[in-house]
This record gives structure tokens, sequence and C-alpha cells, in this order.
């Protein structure tokens, strides 16, 4: 009867820590799930508005070149300027990817530091749970020994 106990709530207390392990897990996929789909919403729209800057510079290059552009125009901007306000809108958004991407690294480690946290105060907690079931058990045992040690010493049993 005395194992009978220990072992149900032993039981029980594992159970918990399966069910409570299961829903953290469960949340972690859909965390990890969640950061790899922003992920590559980042990266599209960056290759995207990359593409956007690259055809823009394409662009004024031709029409450099091109006989149909006014002198005015080509006055006013040359080649190595159109290559120059280029290269600055590519470092300007690799400076953009950069710091979104940190935030997203932040945000999903503190996420995961937070539920890292939560798994080690379950195993914590069951590891408690089962020193009290063990101290129970001791207890009850000893008390039955002492019990049957009376008994014997008074030829009751």
């Amino acid at each position: 009867e005395i194992f009978e106990k220990m072992e149900n709530s032993f039981r029980e207390a594992s159970n918990e820590l399966l069910f409570a392990g299961k829903e953290i897990h469960e949340e972690k996929l859909k965390e990890k799930f969640s950061f790899e789909k922003n992920r590559q919403i980042l990266f599209l729209k960056t290759e995207e508005k990359s593409n956007e800057i690259k055809n823009n510079f394409l662009r004024e290059k031709k029409d450099l070149k091109s006989e149909e552009f006014s002198e005015e125009k080509k006055e006013r901007k040359n080649f190595s300027e159109v290559k120059t306000e280029t290269e600055i809108l590519l470092k300007d958004l690799e400076v953009d990817e950069v710091e979104k991407h940190s935030q997203m690294m932040e945000e999903f480690s503190m996420k995961f530091e937070g539920m890292k946290n939560r798994f080690l105060e379950l195993h914590t907690m069951f590891f408690r749970k089962c020193e009290e079931f063990e101290n129970e058990y001791f207890n009850s045992l000893t008390q039955l020994v002492e019990s049957l040690m009376e008994k014997y010493a008074k030829c009751e049993l």
C-alpha cells in the first residue's frame, strides 16, 4: 500500500512533467517556424529592394550612354555620381537588413530563453516532488516497521 501510493504519486508527477514539456516543445516549434517564416520574408523584401536599386542603376547608366538623354541631364549627373548613389542605397539596405535580422534574433533568443527557464523550472519542481515522495515513503515505512516491532515485542504477531 505504501509503495503503491508512492508509485502513483511519482507516475502523476511524471505525467505532469511530460504534458508540460510537450506544451513547451510545441511552443518552441511554433516559434522556430515563425522565425524562419519572418526571416524568409525579410530576405525576399531585401532582395526585391536590391533588384529595384540595381534596375534603377542600370536604367540611369543606359540613359547616360544614350544620345537621347539631354545634355542638361548629363551635366547634372555623371556615371560616378550614379554609381555612388547606388552604393549608398545598397549599403543602407544592408545596414537595415542587418538591424532587422539582429532584432529578430534577439526576440527569438529571449523567447527561447524563457522557454528553457520554464522547462528547467518544471524539472526542478519534478525532482522536489520526487524528494517529497521519497521522504513520505521513508516516513511511512519507518512508522510501519516501528509498529510491527512493537507488535512483535508484545507477541501480537
